[in-house]
C-alpha cells in the first residue's frame, strides 16, 4: 500500500478575490483556516450509562485570522463588510518534490483588527480577524476538501460528499 504524501506548506498568500493583482504575499506571516467543528447535541438519558453527543450535519461558526507584519492599510478599506477573500498556499508534496496549489476562498468581514505592541527596535505586527463567514471552501491541487455556503445550504467534504443530506434529509423537508 502507497504511504499517504507528507505535504509541506511552502508559501501563503492573501487577497480579495476580485483584485487578482493585489496581494500580500510579502506582508503576510501566518494564516489560520478557521477550525471546522461539528454541532454537539448531548443526550444524556436518565435511564441509560453515560452521555453522548450526537453529531448534526451542521457545524460551528467559521473564524479565520491571518497575521501580517507591518500595518496593512489596505485592510481597513471595507473593514466591517463581507468580501470575498482568496488565501493561497503552495503546498510541496515531499515524496515528489513537486509544489501543490492550495485554495481557500472566505466570504466574510473583516472584524478585527490588533497591532503588537509598538517598539522601534522590532518589526510591528497585526492580528486580524473575520467574522460573518457565509462561504468557506479549501481545495489542494484542485481537489475539493471542505466546502461550506449559508445561503446555498451547502456542506460538502472531501470529493463533494454532501454531509447536509444524511440519510435523505433534502428530500424529507421537501
Amino acid at each position: 500500500m502507497p504511504s499517504k504524501p507528507l505535504l509541506l506548506l511552502q508559501a501563503v498568500d492573501l487577497r480579495r478575490a476580485d483584485e487578482t493583482s493585489d496581494d500580500s504575499k510579502i506582508i503576510i506571516k501566518s494564516l489560520a483556516f478557521p477550525p471546522i467543528r461539528f454541532v454537539k447535541s448531548e443526550h444524556n438519558p436518565g435511564g441509560g450509562v453515560g452521555a453522548v453527543g450526537f453529531l448534526q450535519p451542521r457545524i460551528e461558526i467559521l473564524e479565520p485570522k491571518f497575521d501580517a507584519g507591518g500595518v496593512d492599510s489596505d485592510i481597513f478599506r471595507g473593514m466591517g463588510t463581507r468580501q470575498k477573500w482568496v488565501f493561497a498556499a503552495a503546498y510541496r508534496d515531499t515524496s515528489s518534490n513537486k509544489s501543490l496549489p492550495g485554495r481557500g476562498i472566505i466570504e466574510a468581514a473583516v472584524s478585527g483588527w490588533e497591532p503588537d505592541a509598538s517598539d522601534p527596535a522590532e518589526f510591528q505586527g497585526c492580528s486580524h480577524e473575520f467574522a460573518e463567514c457565509v462561504h468557506f471552501e479549501f481545495k489542494i491541487d484542485g481537489r475539493g476538501h471542505f466546502y461550506y455556503d449559508f445561503f446555498e445550504r451547502a456542506l460538502r467534504t472531501l470529493d463533494g460528499q454532501d454531509i447536509w443530506d444524511v440519510g435523505g434529509m433534502r428530500q424529507a423537508l421537501g
